[in-house]
């Protein structure tokens, strides 16, 4: 096959060829737009135009093939792919698009923020400001969310199915505020748009408890519970409120019902921990950790309060070695560098004590 042919040296035989070689049944120039143009300057645009065309067509599947490997979960060789296609175009939408995904997906959200604001930047529509205020949301830097869900607001009409998300999440951030009539104003708006959303049922809820009235927000989690019966965050809700009048059993259902649901609800697993120490209880709660991190090892916080459940149990070898664990996850995690040197001390102790 024959090699391509270099761009001095096209220009170089160009120069070299009669004018009947390059183009036999024309003159020597002719006239364009107004401009007198030669054959080699013709050839030049021609073959800057087939470089660009043929830049466009590799960009293009770069960004195809990456679609294929983010849907089988190759993140990695999907980003190489990604960063080929923006070293050709630098603006390139879809290709920004898809690397932010990509970046929020492998956890990597700083530089996400970087691509959801280029975007913005680039193209200042309702769709990207809403992905941005999304990203500081879930981020919880609740300043930069509500600025950007606002600013969307303000410029841009959206569809309901967005304007639900949008009054929900500032609802969410009101709440955190302390702000609760704002929150009130925000989850009504949402509500007249998606009446049976139990999580924004659930939401109501939390809202309550904030203010108090138990009754109210048991009334809620209910009502979220009628729409979905599956509702783990709803149970939660429920154990909360059983809690707080004194139906402690009734509490533990509630709880143990919800990580049935959904062994990773962290509000559900933070709050086992903190109940079964204080009701004797801590051997349900080690059980329900060592499960939850079979299946995510890398949880520090997580794994330390295990830690703690394993002390309280004597089961010391344990202990440290899930101390062991956190402290490799989390360097800069205090307490558990001193609870490791207290079960060190402990074991030394007891080995010596049975020498």
């Amino acid at each position: 096959m024959e090699a391509r042919m270099s761009h001095s040296e096209l220009i170089s035989n160009l120069s070299h060829s009669s004018v009947s070689d390059v183009a036999p049944s024309s003159a020597t120039y002719f006239e364009n737009a107004g401009h007198v143009a030669r054959p080699i300057e013709q050839a030049d645009a021609a073959l800057r135009e087939f470089d660009r065309e043929s830049a466009e067509q590799a960009v293009s599947q770069w960004l195809q093939h990456a679609a294929t490997l983010m849907r089988f979960r190759e993140y990695s060789s999907a980003q190489n792919l990604l960063r080929h296609a923006l070293l050709q175009d630098s603006k390139n939408i879809k290709a920004i698009t898809m690397m932010a995904g990509l970046l929020e997906k492998v956890g990597n959200f700083e530089e996400a923020v970087k691509c959801r604001r280029a975007l913005v930047r680039l193209e200042s529509t309702s769709d990207h400001q809403l992905d941005l205020a999304a990203l500081y949301y879930n981020l919880e830097n609740d300043a930069a969310a509500l600025a950007m869900y606002e600013e969307a607001l303000s410029n841009h009409a959206m569809p309901e199915s967005r304007l639900f998300e949008v009054y929900k999440n500032i609802g969410n951030i009101q709440v955190r505020r302390g702000d609760f009539d704002a929150a009130e104003d925000y989850y009504n708006r949402a509500f007249t748009i998606e009446p049976k959303s139990d999580t924004l049922l659930v939401n109501f809820g939390t809202l309550e408890i904030n203010r108090d009235d138990l009754e109210a927000a048991s009334a809620r989690f209910r009502s979220a519970l009628d729409v979905n019966p599956e509702s783990d965050r709803a149970w939660v809700g429920l154990a909360l409120v059983h809690r707080s009048k004194g139906d402690f059993e009734l509490s533990w259902a509630n709880l143990e019902r919800s990580l049935d649901l959904n062994p990773k609800n962290r509000t559900a697993l933070k709050l086992l921990v903190e109940w079964s120490v204080r009701d004797g209880r801590v051997q349900l709660a080690t059980q329900r950790l060592e499960s939850y991190l079979a299946t995510d090892g890398e949880d520090a916080e997580m794994a330390f309060s295990l830690a703690k459940c394993l002390t309280l149990l004597g089961r010391f070898d344990e202990a440290l070695l899930e101390c062991e664990r956190v402290v490799a996850l989390d360097p800069e995690q205090e307490e558990a560098y001193r609870l490791r040197r207290v079960l060190a001390e402990r074991i030394v102790a007891e080995t010596e004590a049975r020498a």
